[in-house]
């Protein structure tokens, strides 16, 4: 009698492990893109009016700052220019993660999926349009002299930790404001001052030493500007300490605040119904 083989030919299947996390980043695509057209970002003068916030800042910060600074900085312009974009970011993209359980508390209320992929979606869109941003930064600072170098490679590494950074920390902020719809007027305060505490027009060697130490210490957005114009102003790679303390202090946010955002997870439905 004829035996059938030990083993038989069968079909390989995807692990569901696999298939989880195809659906998980699927879904983070199509949410960061539908909140990005949402703005109207997909459209020419919606790609305009991303760009005029910046560079209304800047023209004001330059004529303002640039009789103080200018003579006592080297490429001044691009070293201004840059402090504005990548602040802006920041103060967008973590806005629009504290905002982005409200905005969407329909999908939060009636649908099933992991809640974080709220929050991350709004970083991932406000990322977008600082794609364009940070483009336009590039050509001005070849225009105004800059030579592109082997340095230049690290941009991407370190603008994709920043992207990281803000998405860590509006795990946090997007709780918070869910929690008390009032935290969004305080964020606000704190950015609009931290933009103060940060060396965007000035330079840290104008101030003291001991409050330039707790600017790179305690405001991370310090060392993130800083690097970037290592890389694009000096042709300098960033320097370990500074870039492995972003690194650190980015995995640490994203561990304490995956676990808080999971702890309050099941109770966001009802904070958004206060």
């Amino acid at each position: 009698m004829d035996q059938k083989p030990a083993s038989s030919a069968i079909p390989a299947q995807e692990p569901a492990r696999d298939r989880e996390s195809a659906l998980y980043f699927s879904r983070l695509k199509e949410m960061a893109l539908s909140e990005w057209k949402m703005r109207e970002q997909s459209t020419f003068y919606g790609f305009l009016w991303t760009l005029l916030n910046p560079i209304l800042m800047f023209a004001v910060l330059y004529i303002v700052f640039t009789k103080w600074m200018g003579n006592k900085t080297a490429n001044y312009p691009v070293y201004l220019l840059i402090g504005v974009v990548q602040y802006n970011f920041f103060q967008m993209g973590s806005t629009y993660g504290l905002s982005s359980l409200r905005r969407r508390s329909s999908i939060v209320q009636n649908f099933v999926l992991p809640k974080e992929i709220i929050p991350f979606s709004a970083v991932l869109s406000g990322a977008m349009s600082h794609a364009f941003e940070f483009c336009v930064m590039l050509v001005f600072a070849v225009l105004l002299g800059i030579r592109p170098g082997w340095s230049w490679l690290a941009l991407p590494v370190v603008d994709a930790l920043l992207v990281a950074f803000i998405a860590g920390l509006s795990l946090f902020l997007s709780v918070f404001e869910a929690r008390y719809p009032d935290f969004e007027r305080i964020w606000a305060i704190l950015t609009n001052l931290g933009f103060f505490l940060t060396p965007i027009f000035y330079t840290l060697d104008v101030i003291d030493p001991t409050k330039r130490r707790l600017l790179w210490i305690f405001n991370p957005m310090t060392a993130v500007i800083e690097m970037t114009r290592q890389i694009l102003i000096a042709g300098k790679f960033p320097g370990l300490l500074p870039f492995g303390g972003i690194c650190l202090l980015t995995a640490a946010l994203w561990w304490a605040g995956l676990a808080f955002f999971h702890r309050k997870e099941r109770k966001i439905g009802d904070y958004l119904l206060l």
